[in-house]
């Protein structure tokens, strides 16, 4: 099962937008803020990360120095050089990249560094602080996450996270961020046993591992719609990877889809379906929900049916396809024949048993189809869609009290923006009239 995948990219660069402003103020009082790193030996995606920030301090307008050293460097020389940082006055952050070669001690390197100009919050000064909640500087991975949770107004209040990682720079961090936010948070870890259970059961999994010989985040271990973040990074096959072994394309488009932003998901599911991918069959069905929901018919039937000719007996798309030709009042006959066909095939899905309601209600069998969508209803108490169906299947057997009763209903459980509010309160209107 997939879930949510949280898309940093469009969130990185309001962080940046602030940054940028921040530095131009301080600027404007002298201040050339100027952020020194330094990275030793030839660590690929430490690389990339020291690159990424010189990268992003030149487009907000932070001055860098860079400081590349051997791998072979002495602890005396590190702490010499960590010195002369703590002392010029022109640098205003320091940052040493993780993981350091094995001859090097990560606490005496990292706690050599100035309190206040420890941007990592990782000497035993910042990180008391944080588990004190009175932080100033706290990791840049860390507050990455945060941001994107502030971004998307994801209440963390009584989640269950799961946390993929006890690192200093990563795990740690989180860990006092996400609780004082009053989430739930299990952190995970390489002695952790049965870490698939874990995570089946977490409303969000945070992953940071970077080691895909020691762990790999499957699809199978994240519940429907979970809420998962990778900022793992390692090199793997010749490629840069994360923790996830799953097409993130394929799981961006996921989250615009669930989000409603359709045309987004349909230019991702798009590129995907030029790639060919093992699941094409499914590629093209979801893009064709995204083509339905955009009203636009014509390009989501010939998604279906291109899909069904890959897999002839999926009931979903069965499901989507007929659904689409009832509501249009086209085909119904053949329509019926698929949705018989999808229920046989899953009976336990209240979306087919809906349809097939709908159908018998299409085909002026209200009695079974009054019969059928009580059976959703039982099913799932609170599903609006079906409960303004079964409204429309009662006003039709000319038992209208029954019929207001259960369109008031779904319209005080729909959501707001629905466009199914508007179409009941037009039928209420309608009938007040009559």
């Amino acid at each position: 099962m997939t879930g949510i995948k949280i898309d940093g990219k469009i969130i990185a660069q309001t962080v940046k937008d602030r940054v940028k402003k921040a530095a131009d103020e301080l600027k404007t009082e002298g201040i050339n803020p100027c952020l020194a790193t330094v990275l030793i030996g030839n660590n690929t995606a430490s690389a990339t990360y020291v690159k990424n920030k010189h990268k992003s301090c030149e487009e907000v307008g932070i001055a860098t120095k860079d400081h590349k050293l051997d791998e072979s460097v002495t602890q005396q020389e590190l702490n010499n050089i960590i010195d002369e940082l703590n002392a010029d006055v022109s640098v205003h952050g320091i940052l040493v990249q993780l993981p350091l070669p094995k001859h090097l001690n990560e606490f005496v390197t990292t706690s050599r560094i100035s309190p206040i100009k420890d941007v990592d919050g990782l000497t035993p000064h910042n990180a008391g602080l944080l588990a004190m909640k009175k932080a100033a500087l706290v990791a840049c991975t860390p507050s990455g996450v945060m941001e994107m949770f502030d971004y998307h107004n994801i209440d963390l209040e009584g989640k269950n996270i799961v946390l993929i990682n006890r690192s200093n720079l990563v795990g740690k961090p989180l860990y006092h961020l996400l609780t004082e936010k009053n989430a739930t948070v299990i952190t995970c870890h390489s002695k952790t046993k049965n870490i698939e259970q874990f995570c089946q059961s977490a409303d969000i999994i945070i992953t940071a591992v970077g080691d895909r010989t020691k762990f790999t985040l499957t699809p199978e271990m994240i519940k429907k719609e979970a809420i998962v973040i990778d900022v793992a990074i390692s090199r793997f096959r010749e490629h840069l990877v994360g923790d996830c072994d799953y097409e993130i394309k394929k799981i961006l488009a996921d989250f615009y889809r669930i989000e409603k932003k359709f045309e987004l998901a349909v230019k991702i599911y798009s590129e995907l379906i030029e790639e060919k991918p093992d699941d094409l069959w499914y590629t093209l069905y979801l893009r064709g929900i995204c083509y339905e929901q955009s009203d636009n018919w014509e390009k989501a039937e010939l998604d279906f049916l291109h899909s069904l000719r890959m897999k002839r007996n999926s009931p979903n798309v069965l499901n989507y396809l007929a659904y689409g030709w009832i509501e249009r009042d086209i085909k119904i006959d053949e329509s019926f024949v698929m949705l018989i066909d999808a229920y046989d095939a899953n009976p336990d899905s209240h979306y087919i048993l809906d349809s097939l309601a709908w159908a018998y209600f299409k085909k002026k069998d209200f009695v079974k189809a009054a019969e059928l969508m009580e059976e959703v209803i039982d099913m799932v108490p609170g599903e609006a869609v079906s409960l303004d169906h079964l409204g429309d299947i009662y006003f039709a057997m000319n038992r209208k009290r029954e019929a207001i009763y259960f369109w008031r209903q779904a319209k005080d459980l729909a959501k707001p923006a629905d466009e199914l509010i508007d179409n009941i309160e037009s039928k209420l209107r309608e009938y007040d009239a009559s």
